[in-house]
Parts: structure tokens; sequence; C-alpha cells
């Protein structure tokens, strides 16, 4: 089973990413592709970020949600 990152680790690698790309800004076609992976990147830390949020809200609400979902 695959473990579903956290909105902090997919942080993380985005802030790495975005440095290789800072260092990569004289290659116009790498830096358009780091481009296009920090793009997906930030729609998975959004659709993260609300799924735990839900998944928080639910477990406060006592609907049978946990933190680990």
């Amino acid at each position: 089973m695959i473990n579903k990152p956290t909105s902090r680790e997919i942080e993380d690698v985005i802030y790495h990413i975005q440095a290789t790309r800072d260092r990569w800004q004289g290659n116009a076609g790498y830096a358009r592709c780091l481009d296009i992976e920090l793009h997906a990147l930030r729609l998975l830390l959004f659709t993260t970020r609300i799924v735990e949020e839900e998944v928080d809200i639910a477990a406060h609400l006592g609907m049978g949600g946990t933190a680990d979902a």
C-alpha cells in the first residue's frame, strides 16, 4: 500500500524543487519542466490540505474520521 504524503512532506519537496529551479534559470527547457512539476505539486498540496482539514473536522465532530485517514 502506498502511504499518502502529508502536506508538510509535499511542502518540503516543493521547497527543494524550487531551489533546483532557481539554479537552472539559464536552461529554459529544464526550468519549464520544473515549473510544470511545481504546479502539479502545488495542486497536490492544495487537495491534501483539504482532505486533512476534512478528516480533522470529522474527527472533531465524532463522525468517525481519524488523523491518519
